[in-house]
């Protein structure tokens, strides 16, 4: 093999590596956290039905026979305001919940509560 030969298979070589190198690495996979259940007791004293689960706006607990049938969980970006008036209880989208993220209510604005 003859020295120009040799040199351009070097280069090859040197610019496949390049490219090998600065491909970017897999994003990660988003995890999943799953909803919190309420205590296997809670639906004991209850009715048949459907209850905001205590320790989530995003899910609701189907109590059946004094039994959780079911935990019936949100699409992402939507929760249950347990406070609001509609029944039955539904996931509606987070911006018209009156609730943040984390299930705490939104601060009533003072022009709304006082009188003018």
């Amino acid at each position: 093999m003859n020295r120009c030969a040799c040199v351009s298979v070097l280069m090859m070589v040197v610019l496949l590596g390049a490219c090998q190198r600065e491909a970017p690495a897999p994003a990660a996979a988003a995890v999943e956290i799953p909803e919190p259940a309420p205590d296997a007791g809670f639906c004991v004293d209850e009715a048949d039905g459907d209850y905001l689960n205590p320790k989530s706006c995003r899910s609701l607990v189907i109590c059946r026979s004094q039994q959780i049938a079911e935990l019936r969980v949100c699409p992402k970006g939507e929760v249950i305001n347990g406070l609001s008036e509609q029944r039955p209880l539904r996931c509606l989208p987070l911006a018209e919940s009156g609730l943040n993220a984390d299930c705490s209510f939104k601060p009533v604005p003072l022009s709304d509560v006082l009188p003018e």
